[in-house]
């Protein structure tokens, strides 16, 4: 065989050999193409799982902090409920100041009992009723004695 035709053969050779090299890389890139395409889908999807699953998440914690804020207020109102009853039931009491003279009174009654006065006269000097006189007497008769 001359040189030629082989120089021929091995040339064709080479040239099948190289488009067949081209070819296998061209299906390894449209494997890899398909491939990278279906990842491409397969993290849209996931993409879109998690899109799902985060606002199911902010609703229900939306409707969480909806609760806590209606029990907020509802506690707020009874607090203040509270707080107006109280205001009202001060009002009713007694003004301390008022109380003063009723004070001098039963200090100077406790003074006369411990001093030895009897009952009648602390009823007549402290304008006190026999049960209130009755009971500072025996009382304070008591711890003097």
């Amino acid at each position: 065989m001359p040189i030629d035709t082989l120089v021929l053969w091995l040339a064709l050779a080479l040239a099948i050999l190289s488009f067949t090299a081209i070819f296998l890389l061209l299906g390894n890139l449209l494997r890899q193409q398909a491939a990278a395409a279906l990842l491409k889908t397969e993290l849209e999807q996931l993409s879109e799982q998690v899109d799902l699953m985060a606002s199911a998440e902010t609703n229900q914690l939306e409707h969480e902090v909806h609760e806590v804020r209606a029990g907020s207020l509802a506690l707020g109102r009874r607090i203040l409920a509270i707080e107006s009853r109280l205001d009202e039931i001060a009002e009713q009491q007694p003004n301390p100041d008022d109380l003063e003279p009723e004070r001098r009174i039963y200090s100077r009654a406790v003074r006369m009992v411990e001093l030895g006065a009897d009952l009648e006269e602390i009823m007549r000097e402290c304008e006190l009723p026999r049960a209130e006189a009755e009971l500072l007497f025996s009382l304070h008769q008591n711890k003097s004695g």
